[in-house]
């Protein structure tokens, strides 16, 4: 499973996630930081869950 961080968290947690071993990615990542959340999802399905 992969998880998509938003920006309620802080870029830095995608990181300490990863780091544990949990794919992670956050919307800053994939130059979504200030997208709306109906954007972020459909972005998800699109791909497939691939980021």
């Amino acid at each position: 499973m992969k998880l998509l961080r938003d920006q309620g968290l802080p870029l830095s947690a995608a990181a300490l996630l990863r780091d544990a071993g949990i794919d992670t990615v956050h919307v800053g990542e994939i130059g979504m930081a200030e997208a709306e959340d109906a954007d972020i999802i459909q972005r998800t399905k699109t791909r497939g869950g691939s980021l």
